[in-house]
């Protein structure tokens, strides 16, 4: 199974919807971003990356762990989208990641956001 980003248009203010998935999951099931993973996922977040000043939606709904190298893979993802002055936040983020983005202070970095709707309320407002 490999990880893939199916990005999407939405109809608000030309955000971009980004959702991380894997292929060969089941409706409902969630899969693990760990060491295994990581190339295939900074290989995914490059893509985003080539965005130059898109405001961009990170769909987790699928993604039920990260670890410390998925993490911080996406942390710097998201500085490097801001420094071509675009924006990432993270949509239907679990809460082990929720935490970790607390405790490492990166949530000043990334904001997280429930649902699709209330993240491009966010970027609409911007």
């Amino acid at each position: 199974m490999s990880i893939e980003i199916q990005m999407s248009e939405m109809p608000e203010g030309g955000i971009l919807q980004a959702t991380l998935t894997k292929t060969g999951l089941q409706p409902g099931e969630t899969f693990d971003l760990d060491i295994l993973q990581s190339t295939a996922l900074e290989t995914a977040l490059g893509q985003l990356s080539t965005q130059t000043g898109r405001k961009i939606i990170l769909n987790l709904s699928q993604v039920g762990y990260m670890d410390s190298k998925t993490f911080w893979a996406t942390v710097r993802a998201a500085r490097t989208i801001t420094s071509q002055g675009g924006q990432l936040v993270m949509a239907h983020v679990h809460e082990n990641i929720v935490r970790l983005l607390k405790l490492t202070g990166a949530e000043d970095i990334v904001k997280c956001f429930d649902s699709i709707e209330s993240a491009a309320a966010s970027l609409e407002s911007q």
